[in-house]
């Protein structure tokens, strides 16, 4: 530890304090410098134990006046006391239909609890600022045994401004068979929902439609989209979810989108947020999921695990993939901007096995180079985390057209191929 001058101590554990006075005073041989280096260490420790003390003293006085408000308080509620015997419906016992209860997710500002409970019917999730919650849920999706009490067969359409769902387990029989009927498990209308947060659910299609999608994002407001802790699983479509469109140019920006923690389990297909050029989308963010290829396979259409394009930042990491087939254009992450506006990549700490390419990036004509100048541009694996991959990049489009170019709109002198530390891996050779 550096030999810094403190104002306080307080911010040092006993074994960082112990470090630091003993290198302090082994730093000089003469007696004068380390009698006067033992003064400032006790004054300063001096100074600590009196702030402690007046923070002792506020915090004594603070306790005195909750425990008399409360006094107050419990004397004010026998004054204004109520009989209970006159309101005998709080005790009766409630019982709500199916319908009663998604009928309140169509209301501003509710919050709906559910505990043990199989309900069917879709839901029309079109209030503003709700809840629907399933208590109880326990375990973690990526370790393989989350479990939600609440067990509900039907779909999700999605309106309200701000939806968050929390420890549900759908069961959905999604399908997409033309434009005219599609029935994913997550859908929006209106292009009115700004904020969605899904959390600790788990979202499985139970059958075996091949155009069976997770969440199809046309229709939504963009805004900031959360799925966290998530099981999502046996969704055969190319399309597993796309936050923002119908795999399309979105026309609507993400402040954020973050998948998190999640595990994708036998499903075929690739996630994909995009952004517009003109207004790119803030961040999007992969970060700590397990994505396990099972008996469905990968699709004939399968690109990359994950896609982000047209965002000023980009974060792909610690992520791990199970069971990919790979072929020659099979990617794990993709990236890409037609925007003139800088982005930016963190790559690290992905394990995969079985892909082209860990990173797969558009660089050539109509398309701009990442940002390797910026401070969080990193992309780095180890051997360790990488299994049969053939490349640590590609950087042309189609990604395995060796007769391509790079040659980024932004230029190739202050934005040079990126050769990334992907150890023990090279780029496409290109033309």
């Amino acid at each position: 530890m550096s030999n810094d001058l403190h104002t306080s101590f307080s911010a040092l554990t006993a074994e960082e304090f112990d470090v630091y006075a003993t290198d302090l005073l082994e730093a000089y041989p003469n007696a004068l410098e380390r009698q006067r280096l033992l003064a400032y260490m006790l004054q300063t420790l001096a100074q600590d134990r009196s702030s402690n003390d007046n923070d002792s003293l506020a915090l004594r006085l603070r306790r005195q006046r909750r425990r008399a408000q409360q006094g107050l308080l419990e004397k004010l509620a026998l004054v204004h006391s109520h009989d209970y015997n006159r309101a005998s419906a709080l005790f009766t016992e409630q019982v709500h239909t199916d319908a009663q209860i998604i009928a309140l997710l169509t209301n501003n500002d509710a919050e709906v609890f559910v505990r043990d409970r199989t309900l069917t019917g879709d839901v029309l999730l079109s209030g503003n600022n709700i809840k629907y919650a399933g208590l109880g849920y326990t375990g973690s999706a990526v370790n393989g045994d989350l479990v939600c009490t609440c067990v509900h067969t039907g779909r999700l359409i999605v309106s309200g401004t701000d939806v968050t769902i929390e420890g549900v387990h759908f069961k959905f029989a999604a399908e997409w068979t033309d434009d005219a009927d599609e029935f994913p498990m997550i859908s929006f209308t209106g292009g009115t929902n700004v904020a969605l947060t899904l959390k600790n659910c788990i979202f499985e299609c139970t059958g075996a439609h091949a155009d069976s999608r997770f969440l199809h994002g046309e229709h939504s407001g963009g805004g900031t989209q959360r799925i966290e802790g998530c099981l999502i699983k046996g969704f055969r479509s190319w399309m597993l979810l796309d936050a923002t469109s119908a795999s399309g140019t979105p026309t609507v920006k993400l402040d954020s989108f973050t998948m998190h923690a999640c595990k994708i389990e036998n499903c075929m297909g690739s996630a994909a947020a995009r952004g517009m050029s003109s207004d790119p989308n803030d961040t999007v963010s992969y970060t700590d999921n397990l994505v396990a290829f099972g008996a469905n396979g990968q699709h004939a259409s399968f690109w990359d695990c994950f896609e982000a394009n047209n965002t000023k930042t980009v974060i792909c990491t610690g992520n791990t993939v199970t069971g990919a087939v790979k072929t020659d254009n099979r990617g794990f992450m993709q990236a890409w901007s037609r925007s003139a506006i800088p982005w930016t990549i963190t790559y690290k700490k992905n394990t995969i096995a079985n892909f082209a390419a860990c990173f797969r990036c558009a660089c050539s004509a109509t398309f701009y180079a990442p940002n390797g100048h910026d401070s969080d541009f990193l992309l780095k694996s180890t051997p360790a985390e990488t299994t049969s991959v053939d490349l640590g990049g590609s950087y042309v489009y189609p990604y395995n057209d060796a007769t391509k170019t790079y040659a980024p709109e932004n230029g190739t002198t202050l934005f040079p191929e990126p050769s990334g530390e992907f150890s023990g891996l090279s780029n496409f050779a290109h033309a």
